[in-house]
């Protein structure tokens, strides 16, 4: 229990980079270069449970692995392993699980930073994004409670109207589909 209030405090993707720093330090090497993945700074419950996976070890095993995987299909096979391993996974582990294929996606999208506010969800876009502007500005015209404000860096803001009854990991898998979609001609 205390390992997740750890990673509660400082996020799945500082975790894991801290724990590939002391790794490297105790075996002395350099530490990796960070991953790029976008920071995703949800008020959601995303963790594996101590009641599904006891070991701690293993935990921050998992957690690695998750971090680690680049593609869905990496991803997928971590899901596979813990539930060939553990069972059926927890909602806390779902979500995890959901989390991650949102910064797979948002790498993707060339998202830097998702960041849920009090009032609003808002999506931050590298300068390099592939997603065109005309889409975003088809979506906010399409979406109420979904606006724009020009970078840097570019961000997309969705009211907590229009995520509070999906739910922001929900209604990012839905948003984050439709910017893959190319505009009409």
């Amino acid at each position: 229990q205390q390992q997740h209030g750890h990673i509660a405090a400082v996020g799945l993707d500082l975790y894991a980079q801290l724990l590939q720093e002391e790794i490297a330090r105790l075996k002395g090497e350099s530490p990796p270069a960070p991953a790029h993945f976008p920071s995703m700074d949800l008020s959601v419950h995303a963790f594996l449970p101590a009641d599904y996976m006891p070991s701690e070890e293993l935990r921050i095993l998992f957690y690695k692995k998750m971090v680690a995987a680049e593609t869905l299909p990496t991803l997928q096979a971590v899901q596979g392993e813990l539930e060939d391993r553990f069972g059926p996974l927890p909602n806390e582990a779902r979500t995890l699980m959901e989390v991650s294929v949102l910064r797979i996606m948002a790498r993707d999208l060339g998202i830097s930073g998702v960041i849920q506010k009090p009032s609003s969800l808002e999506i931050q876009f590298l300068a390099n994004t592939p997603v065109q502007p005309q889409t975003i500005l088809q979506l906010a015209q399409e979406r109420s409670g979904l606006r724009f404000r020009p970078g840097p860096p570019f961000t997309v803001m969705a009211d907590r109207q229009a995520y509070e009854s999906a739910g922001p990991i929900r209604y990012l898998q839905d948003l984050f589909g439709n910017l893959v979609r190319t505009p009409p001609i």
